[in-house]
């Protein structure tokens, strides 16, 4: 392994929770499995063997499958679905659909799905229609705030925002964070949104665009490394709070794509698709 791609595992390790952890081991496992690949490719076989001793000298936690599944279920991992809008701050509403009914239900279908994983835990910002914030005492703004105050509050891992798109289009899209002020979260939000597009995109709907996008600040809002800041409120307050979080755009509820989320049914494939790319 280069010494440059050992000085970022390095990197990694050392600003990473526990959730994060064992991602990062698998990383360097499969790091070293590559070194190996290629000197058996090349007929190097003493650099094979140099290859396999390095991974066991340097990646003990990997020795074994069974360290891995050990190492992972001691590390429990805190997920904080947030189920967008709420009977006080509306979403889009079109062809009988409400924006925020559909969050909900999505959100209730990926945290039964999470909930049969071993070492994970499942909290969300609203359980109701109900704003839990305050109601109409605070702003949309004030609410979103809040609702990653208590991601933080219960030691949220990864915080995943879910929407329904409107104006006019088709397909999903999902937001994550940029690499400023936190590369590292901004690294763990792209990998996360990728992993939960793929599946959304099993269901048969198309991505919209290219799918996975930063929206960076119009206003010139900065980071406190005077770095310019996500636009999205949930993801710029919880990369301030030390949380990669992503928002999940599922479908646009005003065109076609309506048919992917008027039932039940269609709402539990993407509870699922979500919790399985988690």
């Amino acid at each position: 392994m280069e010494n440059e791609l050992k000085k970022d595992f390095t990197r990694r390790l050392s600003q990473c929770n526990s959730g994060e952890m064992i991602v990062i081991i698998y990383d360097i496992f499969f790091a070293y499995v590559d070194d190996i690949r290629q000197a058996h490719c090349t007929g190097d076989h003493d650099g094979q063997k140099d290859a396999i001793r390095n991974a066991q000298a340097e990646t003990p936690a990997t020795n074994s499958m069974d360290d891995v599944a050990a190492m992972g279920a001691a590390k429990n991992i805190v997920v904080v679905l947030d189920p967008g809008h709420d009977d006080t701050h509306a979403g889009a509403r079109r062809n009988g659909l409400e924006e925020e009914d559909l969050t909900l239900k999505i959100a209730q279908y990926c945290k039964a799905e999470l909930s049969r994983y071993n070492g994970v835990t499942v909290y969300m910002t609203r359980e109701s229609g109900a704003c839990a914030n305050g109601g109409g005492a605070v702003t949309s703004t004030e609410c979103n705030a809040k609702r990653v105050e208590y991601a933080q509050s219960v030691g949220a891992n990864v915080y995943v925002s879910m929407h329904i798109n409107a104006g006019g289009g088709n397909g999903a899209e999902i937001f994550y964070p940029n690499q400023n002020y936190r590369s590292d979260l901004g690294t763990t939000g792209h990998d996360l949104a990728q992993q939960i597009l793929n599946k959304i995109l099993e269901l048969g709907i198309g991505e919209h665009g290219q799918g996975l996008k930063i929206h960076n600040s119009e206003d010139n809002t900065l980071y406190p490394d005077g770095s310019l800041a996500d636009y999205l409120g949930v993801i710029r307050r919880s990369k301030l709070a030390g949380i990669p979080a992503i928002l999940i755009e599922h479908a646009y509820i005003d065109t076609s794509d309506a048919n992917y989320l008027n039932s039940d049914e269609k709402l539990r494939r993407f509870g699922v698709a979500d919790a399985t790319g988690i």
